[in-house]
């Protein structure tokens, strides 16, 4: 009997950017608001689904497509352990055109305690992300 072979892809459509910033979550979620001129509003929180640790998570939404902020550390370890260094992603769930990304990604910069700001490229590390 042949044996058939079911390969499933993620499909993995969405951007995230890591950033590293010493402010605790609510107070980071603030000055967020301020420079984007969002309302992101605190959720359930983030629960890893290897190792059932829990992570702060903000969600805001535009246009009727979610974007979230979840935190990288939890007191039991890290969502992603080889980014210690961040410490909040921005998780965009939507296609946005780059122009408006770089405009978030500039004014997040501006925010005095924001420290630095990467964003992540490898469909390795978002299937972290799916949710």
């Amino acid at each position: 009997m042949a044996k058939l072979h079911l390969n499933v892809g993620l499909e993995i459509d969405f951007h995230l950017i890591g950033i590293s910033c010493h402010l605790k979550d609510y107070r980071f979620v603030w000055h967020l608001n301020k420079a984007l001129e969002a309302n992101f509003c605190k959720t359930e929180f983030y629960e890893h689904f290897d190792n059932k640790l829990f992570f702060s998570n903000y969600k805001y939404n535009i246009d009727n497509q979610d974007v979230y902020i979840i935190s990288n550390k939890s007191q039991g370890g890290y969502l992603l352990k080889k980014t210690k260094q961040i410490d909040y992603w921005l998780k965009v769930n939507y296609k946005i055109d780059n122009n408006t990304l770089d405009n978030w990604i500039d004014k997040i910069k501006k925010i005095d305690d924001v420290l630095a700001i990467t964003t992540l490229e490898t469909n390795k590390q978002k299937e972290y992300f799916i949710f």
